[in-house]
């Protein structure tokens, strides 16, 4: 990466193409639409402890403000990511096209979006990563 764009080694033109194998923090982190995401996943689960704290049982409530504080200690969007690996398009230099992150060695999809000129474009599909099966 130089410049924000991509470079295949020592080439004097933007890399076109397809990358294969991206740490999902490399290619999502920085991304404002992904800070938003991360922002309101962080809301919706934060509600939803809220609910479970209240309608819990005494003995289970402090089990649940831990996790609680444990998520919302965090950044959001870090909380989404999985240490999975994308499969990206890339003209130009530049992300732009759909993109696929995986569970490392495994066929299993977590994360589904789409770039353009750069930018996260369009839907943003998040997997909790569970394998159907055959």
């Amino acid at each position: 990466m130089v410049n924000g764009k991509v470079y295949d080694g020592s080439a004097n033109e933007p890399f076109s193409g397809k990358l294969t194998n991206v740490p999902d923090r490399l290619l999502l982190i920085g991304q404002a639409g992904f800070q938003l995401t991360g922002k309101l996943a962080s809301i919706a689960i934060a509600i939803a402890i809220a609910i479970a704290i209240a309608i819990a049982i005494a003995g289970s409530v402090p089990a649940a403000e831990n996790n609680a504080q444990s998520f919302l200690g965090r950044s959001g969007a870090e909380t989404l990511l999985s240490g999975a690996m994308c499969d990206v398009q890339i003209d130009g230099g530049l992300l732009d096209g759909p993109a696929v992150c995986k569970t490392p060695q495994s066929d299993v999809v977590r994360i589904g979006t789409s770039f353009k000129h750069g930018a996260l474009d369009g839907s943003f599909k998040l997997s909790g990563g569970q394998d159907d099966g055959p």
